[in-house]
């Protein structure tokens, strides 16, 4: 990501949403994107159109309102590596590892996923 891109997604694809989804709801077209102050975020006056604002949340309160920041991908990364772990040792003794790792499949990858 880079200010190029997230100024495009804004204003080309964020602001036209918003306003389709305000005006088919039958309701006024105005709202706060609620965005970390990361450095390929513009500044709060360049990001404005129509009732579309952006706001800054504070320093340091990203990881406590936003789940991805409290550790859900480290902790889905891990159980998935133990589960795949797992079945390389189950069926270790019939196949070799390269075998069991070739068998695998998007099901099987989703599946293990979803369990992690």
């Amino acid at each position: 990501m880079n200010s190029a891109n997230f100024k495009d997604w804004f204003f080309e694809c964020f602001v036209p949403g918003v306003a389709n989804y305000l005006k088919l709801c039958g309701l006024p077209i105005k709202d706060v994107l609620l965005i970390n102050n990361a450095p390929t975020h513009l500044a709060t006056n360049e990001l404005i159109k129509g009732g579309v604002t952006v706001r800054f949340l504070p320093p340091n309160v990203t990881s406590l309102v936003q789940p991805m920041d409290q550790g859900v991908l480290q902790n889905i990364e891990s159980v998935y590596r133990r589960e795949m772990l797992s079945q390389l040792l189950l069926y270790e003794g019939e196949h070799g590892a390269i075998e069991i790792l070739k068998s695998f499949n998007i099901k099987i990858d989703i599946y293990m996923v979803a369990e992690s």
